[in-house]
């Protein structure tokens, strides 16, 4: 058994993992990126955008930039229309290949900052909007970290620098410019409001996550299954307030038009072509859908086979979790959004790596509440080991081979979430994950 393994080797592990080395090791990951991204930067702002390593500044930013220039030029009813960003985004980058093209896909309320950070030239936007990213996730980092019982004032410092060069985060996020530290904010806002007794107003800053619906797929039957009303009457409210805000300031054909985008995103995520034809870089995705997709390619069957079995396997689970069974304590609490988070990234339509951002709320919830059992378990150490090495290596795998190693992880993870969530209905003080041998 795994877990005996662990057991026996605790010693040497919790000497490979102690404090002072694993803040050593990720601060110079953190450096050595950062410093690469200054190169990227300085020789993106005199070359169109285009850096030193033959790649485009920001990676995925040119979607939400192009959005902004539409906006600005074009007006806000053209926000989806596809050829209109193919044309936008290669006379921005012309040395991009021909097919190439990032479509804006979220909510129409998400891009009423980009038309202002648009009026900037490309790399200073960028900049910008990195600078808005990090602000974001430290503020939800800290915000949690201060609110929850049991974490050593201590540890912050190591589990910030951890955090931060997790490679979803500072890859994909402030590098590629993606959108995944909005969306931890918010749910990290939204645990802390629960937590202070404003139910409402967690389900309003909950509600923000509809800037990309994925992310509310088992957060929402989590806040309906667990009876928290008053959270719920919140999201509804937040949810409307947004859609109106995006019909009054940009239009309501343009909100209808996010609908039918969302509908076509769909419809090319979950058809029978492989990851490569239908345009998608699968090896980016880490949901079961994707995860099938990339193992299996062309093979609908297997691939459906495969989801199917997933779902049917831990779906049923979360529902028992969540079930309301008497009193619910804070820790039960806590457990609900652990456990809602971890599975996010696996039992999804299409949710990207930079998304699996959000597991480090899941990850400070477990820690937390493990502290305050006494200390972080080993198995929670190996745990959160594999989830910051394995980024670094899975695309390049999944790419290779057509295994998403990452998706693995994540489904252990949410494994390892789960026992501790029915540790706490059962009233035990301890966890252990044990795996039966095949």
């Amino acid at each position: 058994m795994v877990n005996a393994v662990l057991v026996k080797n605790e010693g040497r592990i919790n000497s490979l993992l102690n404090a002072e080395r694993v803040r050593g090791w990720s601060g110079v990951v953190l450096v050595v990126y950062l410093a690469l991204l200054l190169v990227s930067f300085a020789t993106a702002v005199r070359n169109e955008g285009q850096t030193i390593f033959g790649t485009t500044l920001g990676a995925d930013f040119p979607a939400f930039y192009v959005a902004g220039k539409i906006v600005n030029q074009q007006g806000a009813a053209q926000l989806y229309n596809r050829d209109l960003q193919g044309v936008l985004y290669h006379k921005l980058f012309p040395h991009e290949e021909p097919e190439a093209l990032l479509p804006y896909l979220n909510a129409p309320f998400f891009a009423l900052p980009f038309p202002l950070l648009a009026r900037l030239p490309y790399a200073w936007a960028y900049l910008c909007w990195s600078l808005i990213t990090l602000g974001l996730y430290l503020a939800g980092f800290t915000l949690l970290w201060r609110e929850l019982e049991g974490l050593p004032v201590t540890a912050y410092r190591t589990a910030l620098i951890l955090a931060l060069s997790f490679m979803p985060f500072l890859v994909e996020c402030v590098a590629g410019g993606q959108t995944s530290a909005f969306g931890f904010f918010a749910v990290a806002l939204a645990i802390v409001l629960e937590r202070r007794g404003h139910w409402f107003w967690s389900g309003v800053a909950l509600a923000l996550l509809l800037y990309k619906p994925t992310l509310l797929v088992l957060l929402g039957p989590m806040i309906l299954l667990t009876r928290r009303w008053r959270t719920l009457a919140g999201m509804a409210a937040g949810v409307a307030g947004l859609l109106a805000l995006s019909a009054l300031t940009l239009s309501l054909d343009v909100t209808l038009g996010w609908f039918r985008t969302l509908l076509g995103f769909a419809q090319l995520s979950t058809s029978g072509t492989s990851g490569e034809a239908s345009g998608l870089r699968i090896w980016k995705y880490v949901d079961v859908n994707a995860f099938a997709r990339a193992f299996w390619g062309g093979n609908a069957l297997l691939r459906w086979l495969t989801v199917g079995v997933a779902v049917a396997a831990f779906l049923p689970m979360l529902v028992r979790a969540w079930w309301p069974r008497g009193d619910r304590s804070s820790e039960n609490r806590e457990a609900d959004w652990a456990l809602a988070i971890a599975w996010t990234p696996v039992l999804n339509l299409y949710l990207g790596v930079y998304d699996v951002t959000l597991i480090v709320v899941s990850a400070v919830l477990l820690a937390a509440w493990q502290w305050r059992q006494g200390g972080l378990r080993v198995e929670a150490k190996v745990l959160f080991l594999l989830l910051y090495v394995t980024p670094w290596l899975a695309q390049p795998v999944a790419k290779a081979t057509g295994l998403q190693l990452l998706t693995v992880v994540l489904a252990a993870f949410g494994l390892y979430v789960l026992r501790w969530r029915q540790a706490e209905q059962e009233g035990r003080a301890t966890v252990q994950l044990e795996f039966e041998p095949v």
